[in-house]
């Protein structure tokens, strides 16, 4: 389906409508930095539409549509930012991270992204969607994407992201980013306790203990049918930056299973941010450590983030496996999004259940469906 991007080399899944294109290679000292996002509502279309505006951005003024269709059995979108993407004279890696935005207990995977064309400006990415079994279904979902080159900021302030193409190689691991100039890399383990299909990330340069990490499985990264990533655990130490642990599970039974995700992690910044400083983009993000406080309690400070500056957030579970993220003060923007990832080492996974101007409601499920209590990272994305 898409073009190889200029440079070095490339790994490729196809399953249908999907494919996965992913070059390998480090940051590039060419400085860029591009941000786009979409609450994609309209699961049922039948017709390509356009988001509403104060649920999509491109920062490089473009358009942004969804398309659905494409599938052999539905669930099937394409989102397109047109002038998104930017050739570039050397690579330039890029990410997406997907969320399911309908309170539903389906999840959506990431299934390939890149221009139709080596001289094309327009970022595709394509987004496969199934049920709990792992059948396809339609859901709405929202995603967050970015491209960037040439470090910034600090350990104490950046952001860094990766691509783990399939069943765990180190080989395999592409399109790195890392703001501090460090080589992410990607191992796969077996750690005590949590068994088969788990992954050790680590960030050389983020040394600073905190941060918040979005977690996407990979469509067509495995053979055993579609697999769902989730976020264990992780921590930092000077010695070896950041380092975390990622498990996969099979949507149809639930086990443990090698698969291929794409992991983004951030400290004091927005996932998507410009440049540090600019002020166009925002937001926050936390972990939420408490699954069963169901009075508004405050996060730990090195694992929360609040770009609107008003105050630390909260968080409180209002019923089974359904919570709710409070931002105080009065929050000025125009659009906005979100994702969120489970925190944990069982099975289990997290969906949005909607937003508001300065609230992020989650719902959390286990593995056969059912409503079920769960820690998870959460991030709301804004533009002025």
């Amino acid at each position: 389906m898409r073009a190889a991007r200029t440079l070095k080399s490339r790994i490729t899944f196809c399953a249908g409508f999907a494919c996965l294109l992913s070059l390998a290679g480090a940051p590039s000292a060419y400085a860029l930095h591009r941000v786009g996002w979409v609450f994609a509502d309209q699961p049922d279309a039948t017709a390509a539409y356009t988001p509403k505006a104060q649920y999509s951005f491109n920062s490089a003024k473009g358009s942004v549509t969804v398309t659905p269709g494409g599938g052999v059995t539905g669930g099937t979108y394409v989102v397109t930012f047109t002038k998104l993407y930017q050739n570039a004279p050397q690579y330039v890696p890029d990410n997406v991270q997907i969320s399911v935005a309908d309170g539903t207990s389906a999840h959506c995977t990431a299934g390939g992204w890149g221009q139709e064309d080596p001289s094309d400006t327009t970022a595709n990415v394509t987004v496969q969607c199934y049920d709990k079994l792992g059948n396809p279904t339609n859901a709405a979902f929202t995603l967050l994407y970015q491209i960037r080159s040439a470090p910034f900021g600090s350990a104490a302030n950046g952001l860094a992201f990766l691509v783990q193409g399939s069943a765990g190689s180190v080989a395999e691991t592409t399109d790195p980013y890392n703001s501090t100039g460090g080589n992410n890399m990607v191992t796969k383990s077996n750690q005590v306790g949590i068994g088969a299909g788990n992954y050790t990330v680590t960030l050389p340069g983020m040394t600073r203990i905190g941060g918040d990490v979005q977690v996407t499985s990979l469509y067509g990264a495995t053979e055993a049918g579609p697999a769902h990533c989730g976020l264990v655990r992780w921590t930092a130490a000077a010695s070896r930056g950041t380092t975390i642990t990622v498990q996969c599970y099979r949507d149809k039974n639930g086990s443990p299973n090698y698969s291929g995700f794409v992991l983004a992690y951030a400290i004091g910044e927005p996932f998507g941010t410009l440049l540090p400083g600019d002020g166009t983009l925002g937001g926050a993000w936390l972990f939420a450590n408490d699954l069963r406080s169901t009075s508004p309690y405050t996060p730990l400070p090195s694992h929360q983030y609040n770009g609107f500056r008003t105050g630390p957030l909260t968080a409180q579970k209002i019923g089974t496996g359904t919570y709710a993220v409070t931002i105080p003060g009065a929050l000025t923007y125009s659009t906005s999004t979100a994702l969120v990832t489970a925190v944990g080492a069982g099975n289990g996974y997290c969906n949005l259940a909607g937003w508001g101007h300065a609230t992020v409601n989650v719902v959390c499920y286990n593995r056969a469906g059912a409503l079920a209590d769960s820690r998870f990272n959460v991030t709301l994305q804004t533009a002025r």
